[in-house]
């Protein structure tokens, strides 16, 4: 054989090598790609997880008794309590951000109002509880009432939290998105189903 078509031959190896090289190296990284694990989705944290749980047979029990939405419920006491971390839950077992005095009982706080289009903070009156059943349950009263009747009415959880913030239940112009949100994040519609 000639120099030049040893060369060429040896090139011609080289070549095929590469290509075997970079072929394997391409289905190695497409195994090790495709047997990667998924990122698990974060947990919530342990004390989001835990006021859930406890607030899940309140929230039942108002709805066999009074017919208000768990999802609703569960989702309203976390928003108003910010997940019972609230002053307002600490203090007064106020899950709700219910206004005014239950049985002559009531604190005096803080609470921010959205009024003329802007965020005000102010001093109220907001009910306190003996416990949270109590506010459970004057809260699935106040829903339960000829002005809020459509809450109780509604079809689903969504119908419901735009039946609140229509109602007037909170001052945020945002509040059924946020209840809608927070229901869907945390799946709090499976205790409706039950």
């Amino acid at each position: 054989m000639t120099k030049k078509k040893q060369t060429k031959k040896r090139k011609d190896h080289q070549v095929i090598l590469s290509l075997l090289l970079m072929f394997s190296v391409l289905l190695f990284l497409n195994v090790v790609v495709a047997n990667r694990k998924q990122p698990e989705e974060p947990k919530m944290p342990v004390y989001q997880e835990k006021f859930i749980k406890e607030m899940v047979p309140y929230a039942e029990k108002s709805h066999q008794k009074m017919g208000i939405l768990p999802s609703i419920a569960i989702a309203q006491a976390i928003l108003e309590s910010d997940w019972g971390q609230s002053q307002l839950a600490i203090d007064a077992n106020n899950l709700f951000g219910v206004k005014g005095d239950y049985k002559g009982m009531f604190v005096s706080v803080p609470t921010k109002e959205y009024e003329n289009d802007k965020w005000i903070e102010i001093m109220d009156d907001f009910r306190k509880y003996p416990s949270f059943q109590e506010s459970f349950d004057d809260h699935a009263t106040l829903l339960n009432s000829k002005y809020y009747r459509t809450v109780k009415n509604a079809k689903d959880y969504k119908e419901a939290a735009l039946a609140l913030q229509t109602m007037g239940y909170a001052t945020d112009p945002n509040y059924a998105e946020k209840l809608i949100e927070m229901i869907e994040t945390y799946e709090l519609y499976q205790y409706d189903k039950k």
